[in-house]
C-alpha cells in the first residue's frame, strides 16, 4: 500500500515508517494528497542534489526529483486562477 489515509497512517504509523523501505508512501485527507512520506536516504538525496545546484534554481531539482520518486504520476494538482488586480488611479491625475 503506497496510499493512506490520515486516519489509517496515524493508527498505523509503524507500518507506514517500515513501508517507506518499498518507496514513497502517500497520505491523503479527504482524497487529497497532503504529504508524502520518504525514506531518509530519498530526502538526503533531494538534499544534496538542491544544494548542489543541479539545475539552474534549487526548487527545480527538487522537482524533478520528487517527479522522480512520483514515479511521473500526475498528482491532480491545479494553481489556481491569478487574481486580476484594477489598475491603480494615478495619484497625480495625469491619466486623462
Amino acid at each position: 500500500m503506497s496510499k493512506w489515509s490520515i486516519a489509517d497512517a496515524k493508527a498505523r504509523f509503524s507500518e507506514l515508517v517500515l513501508q517507506v523501505r518499498e518507496g514513497p508512501q502517500h497520505v491523503t485527507k479527504r482524497g487529497h494528497e497532503v504529504a508524502i512520506v520518504i525514506a531518509p536516504a530519498d530526502y538526503e538525496r533531494l538534499k544534496r542534489s538542491a544544494e548542489q545546484g543541479d539545475d539552474l534554481h534549487p526548487m527545480r531539482a527538487f522537482l524533478k526529483a520528487t517527479d522522480t520518486l512520483r514515479g511521473g504520476e500526475d498528482l491532480g494538482l491545479t494553481l489556481p486562477p491569478r487574481k486580476r488586480r484594477k489598475a491603480r488611479p494615478d495619484p497625480f491625475g495625469t491619466d486623462r
